[in-house]
């Protein structure tokens, strides 16, 4: 739905936008969607268009690492949005303003079904490409600003101590209280997840740069089913490239294997990384885990179905000889 005259934004952020556009003529805003306390917008100006991205204070340190980041992927080509300006204590305006380029193109998620066998597939390759690329830039160069603020991973011990850990205390820290999960499997997650965790810190790991949020929803296709952007790198942190595949498969591909082995074909063609399927499956229930966390705080109509999801995978990761 489109809104003339940015009627729900305050009047100090209008002026900015005006002023930073250089025009005084009607601007028009569409709001779009956000799976956060941010606020985005597509602003119009004639026949150009541009996103508004309001930040709220609560993610200002994540942004500002995404900021870091952006200028250094354009620089290497890397289909992503320039950032054109930056407003802070405008009145009445508690968030911080980003004003960007606007990415033709629509989400993967609502390409995919529309695209024909071979253009799937085409597309599946482009992602598998896109990501190895980000995987693959020099940590030399990138690991003085890639570093995701709260979770500092210098060695790749960090990566178990500084996220893996700290990602299980929390999570558990919200689960085991909150009774979504039958007693017992409560009891077995909180003593053997925890030291399976710590035994990680002592697995050779391969640091990489990580998008932190590759998944379909965030890769802009064309209408020619060329990519043409990838959003959303405030999670951009240096890890295991490992999670990242996990995390993509189970966000995009969760009920589509053959649909992920294009996907991951593609990726291997550029690195080569020998895939511990034993940690892929302990990282997708890490995913899962993540899931009934956020029904808990925020979505209790979805819990009984992450839950028995959750339940289900504990189970076979039970299964699993010498997981622990």
């Amino acid at each position: 739905m489109t809104v003339p005259a940015l009627t729900d934004l305050a009047p100090a952020l209008r002026d900015w936008l005006r002023q930073t556009l250089g025009t005084s003529t009607p601007l028009t805003t569409e709001r779009l969607p956000s799976r956060s306390n941010n606020r985005s917008y597509r602003i119009r100006k004639c026949d150009q268009s541009f996103v508004l991205k309001l930040i709220h204070p609560q993610r200002e340190r994540a942004i500002a690492h995404e900021l870091a980041i952006l200028p250094y992927l354009r620089d290497h080509h890397f289909p992503v949005p320039a950032v054109l300006a930056i407003g802070r204590g405008l009145t009445d305006v508690p968030e911080t303003a980003v004003l960007r380029s606007h990415l033709a193109g629509l989400p993967a998620s609502e390409r995919f079904t529309a695209l024909s066998t071979a253009a799937r597939a085409d597309m599946l390759a482009a992602m598998g490409t896109l990501l190895a690329r980000v995987h693959a830039l020099p940590l030399a160069e990138v690991r003085p600003f890639w570093q995701f603020p709260e979770d500092t991973v210098r060695e790749p011990m960090d990566w178990a101590t500084n996220f893996v850990q700290k990602k299980i205390a929390s999570d558990l820290g919200v689960l085991i209280p909150s009774g979504a999960l039958p007693e017992d499997i409560a009891a077995q997650i909180g003593d053997l997840l925890p030291r399976w965790a710590r035994t990680l810190a002592e697995t050779p790991v391969m640091l990489a740069p990580l998008h932190g949020d590759f998944y379909l929803d965030n890769v802009l296709v064309a209408d020619n089913g060329a990519i043409a952007g990838l959003l959303d790198w405030e999670a951009a942190r240096l890890g295991d490239p490992l999670w990242e595949l996990a995390r993509t498969q189970t966000a995009s591909f969760g009920d589509a294997p053959t649909e992920y082995a294009h996907f991951l074909a593609a990726y291997s063609q550029h690195i080569p990384l020998a895939i511990d399927e034993g940690r892929m499956v302990q990282y997708r229930f890490l995913m899962a885990m993540g899931d009934l966390r956020y029904a808990v705080r925020h979505a209790p109509d979805v819990i009984p179905e992450r839950a028995a999801r959750l339940t289900r995978l504990w189970r076979q990761l039970m299964e699993t000889p010498g997981w622990s």
